[in-house]
């Protein structure tokens, strides 16, 4: 079973943000079940930025970084754009960071537009 852990904000946002990462990952990765996913939401992220995400020591391991203080538009769609890194990270994608990035853009609207449609 993957495991997702939320921590900072209110118990409100951390119960948004673990069903939007548990949604992407069966949107993403649905035959996965071996994930370890934490999330961090902070005040503010170093370059000013929505998120980040890295990996840990596997493939299966992964931290999420995500401004807590967006608008409800753009705290949904950081979730899924790293979200799509976690997928990209767990299948060992060896594209240039330009590449990924480009389909974490893309990606985080077309799952935004689906995850509307769903909640």
């Amino acid at each position: 079973m993957n495991f997702i852990e939320v921590t900072g904000s209110t118990k409100k946002q951390k119960a948004l943000t673990k069903k939007i990462a548990k949604w992407c990952i069966g949107e993403l990765l649905p035959r996965v079940r071996t994930l370890d996913v934490t999330i961090n939401l902070l005040n503010k992220l170093d370059g000013n930025v929505d998120g980040y995400q890295w990996s840990g020591e596997n493939n299966r391991q992964h931290f999420i970084e995500i401004n807590r203080n967006l608008c409800y538009d753009d705290f949904v769609t950081a979730v899924m754009h790293e979200m799509v890194h976690v997928k990209q990270d767990y299948r060992k994608d060896k594209r240039p960071i330009e590449d990924k990035e480009k389909e974490a853009y893309e990606q985080q609207e077309i799952l935004f537009e689906r995850w509307k449609n769903d909640n």
